[in-house]
């Protein structure tokens, strides 16, 4: 017996098992929300400096609002990984970011590396990727891909990675590190 499968409802089940799939902790990966972690934390201390940041409510989703760049005033969002991450080998990682493309600017993320010619010794080192909001009012992920991850809290207030907002205030619920599996 011969059965008849839809072409679009297999693209469908194709893209739903893999969402599944970029979800899925592994084992070593790190996370934080506004109200969860594991093994990775925003920054509280950069609060006062450049990394200034609240959280809201958007549409029943907590998220951490990054407000726009004011005039000179630089605004990133830092994290830190704790010390079992840092600790494992390997310097090729995946980040991803959760937002909401509301507004418009760009979204940039810079590292701590082992690329030395790299700004303060590596500390750092900008993503090739660029995210450009369009406003589409839909949430979003971005994926940086790193292959020169270092990770050892080089920059401020012992962080190993920001992202940059350059346009409006922006909203981010979840960010994740993920080693490549093997």
């Amino acid at each position: 017996m011969k059965t008849e499968t839809d072409p679009n409802r297999s693209w469908w089940l194709k893209v739903a098992l893999q969402e599944c799939e970029d979800n899925r902790l592994n084992p070593g990966d790190v996370f934080a929300t506004p109200d969860r972690s594991a093994g990775l934390l925003v920054c509280e201390e950069c609060k006062t400096g450049d990394g200034p940041f609240t959280i809201v409510e958007h549409d029943g989703i907590r998220c951490w609002q990054v407000p726009r760049r004011d005039g000179n005033k630089w605004s990133y969002l830092y994290f830190s990984a704790d010390d079992a991450f840092r600790r494992q080998t390997g310097d090729t990682l995946e980040i991803q970011m959760e937002f909401l493309d509301a507004g418009a600017g760009e979204v940039m993320l810079e590292h701590d590396s082992t690329d030395t010619a790299a700004p303060v010794k590596g500390a750092y080192k900008s993503n090739p990727l660029v995210v450009h909001r369009t406003n589409s009012g839909q949430w979003r992920k971005a994926r940086f891909h790193l292959t020169e991850a270092r990770f050892q809290g080089s920059e401020n207030c012992h962080t190993d990675f920001r992202f940059y907002n350059g346009g409006d205030d922006l909203l981010v619920r979840a960010v994740r590190v993920k080693r490549p599996v093997p």
